[in-house]
C-alpha cells in the first residue's frame, strides 16, 4: 500500500470561535494516520476533534474503543502538537474545533500522512 501525503491549509482565526476544516479524502485501503497540526498565538489550550464520513457529507464523531472521542489538545506553549490514529476505516475525515477559553491564536495547516 502506498503513502498519501496532505496539507491542509486552515489558516482558522481562534478569535472567530469554534470551526471546522474542510474534509479530506482518504485513500482506498488507508486505515492509518499521523497529523500534525500547526499553530500560533494560542493564549490557552484548544481541541481538535476528528470527524469521519462515508459520504463526503455527513460527519460523526470518531471514538475509540473507550466510546472516546478522538480529540487532541493543542498545547498553548508549543506551535505544533502531532497524533496517531490507527485502524481507522472510513472515506473522508475532518476536525472539529473548539476554542475553549482561547480568544486570540491561528490554527495554521493540518499536515496528513495516510497508509
Amino acid at each position: 500500500m502506498s503513502t498519501a501525503r496532505r496539507l491542509l491549509q486552515t489558516n482558522l482565526q481562534i478569535s472567530q470561535g469554534n470551526s471546522v476544516t474542510n474534509p479530506v479524502q482518504v485513500p482506498n485501503g488507508s486505515t492509518n494516520l499521523t497529523v500534525q497540526i500547526v499553530y500560533s498565538g494560542l493564549d490557552a489550550d484548544v481541541s481538535l476533534t476528528l470527524q469521519q464520513s462515508l459520504d463526503g457529507g455527513n460527519f460523526d464523531t470518531c471514538v475509540n474503543e473507550n466510546d472516546e472521542p478522538v480529540t487532541i489538545i493543542l498545547d498553548k506553549d508549543f506551535t505544533s502538537m502531532s497524533i496517531n490514529i490507527s485502524d481507522l476505516l472510513t472515506s473522508w475525515i475532518k476536525f472539529s474545533l473548539n476554542v475553549g477559553d482561547a480568544t486570540a491564536g491561528l490554527l495554521e495547516k493540518i499536515y496528513i500522512l495516510m497508509n
